[in-house]
């Protein structure tokens, strides 16, 4: 990313993004809640605007839940939108976080990066029973996180409802 400094012949120079993180200091952090989490769930958030290669002109928006963990844990995403204040760019940030979850588990969970398909209609249908499974998954997840009272993902809640059939069904066959 692209950084001021006054050394420099022309006011500034690239600096790669780990070494910008490691400078930074607490007081450069905003303490902000995540609006997807639990209410108390909150993250540390700084944001730069600057130039980053092949990117042009950006926000980069540093996302890290502790000050005190490792930095090879804090998170970084550009957003294009010059103009977004911190939290809105930390709300664009939450909701592109819910639908790569989403992609990643119809992948990983329901094949969705499996299917070799020949028609449009086959496709849209494919993608239909797909995304059909995901919501029962999902409003299953819901009520397994109500009743064990911690975070479920639909991983664990797809593995739950095949240890239940299977036990259903042997109960069945005896």
């Amino acid at each position: 990313m692209r950084v001021a400094d006054a050394s420099q012949p022309n006011g500034w120079r690239w600096q790669q993004l780990n070494d910008y993180v490691a400078q930074l200091c607490p007081e450069d952090y905003v303490q902000l809640p995540w609006p997807r989490g639990e209410a108390s769930e909150s993250v540390y958030v700084h944001v730069a605007s600057t130039r980053v290669r092949k990117l042009y002109c950006c926000q980069v928006i540093i996302v890290r839940r502790s000050l005190s963990e490792p930095l090879k844990l804090a998170r970084y995403w550009a957003s294009s939108d010059l103009e977004a204040s911190v939290e809105r760019l930390v709300e664009h940030i939450s909701t592109r976080w819910d639908i790569e979850v989403l992609f990643a588990d119809g992948k990983e969970e329901l094949g969705l990066d499996q299917y070799q398909l020949m028609s449009a209609t086959a496709l849209v249908r494919f993608w239909s029973l797909a995304l059909l499974a995901y919501v029962f998954l999902d409003e299953e997840r819901t009520r397994l996180r109500a009743s064990q009272q911690r975070p479920i993902t639909i991983g664990e809640t797809r593995r739950e409802l095949q240890r239940l059939h299977r036990r259903q069904f042997l109960l069945w066959l005896i």
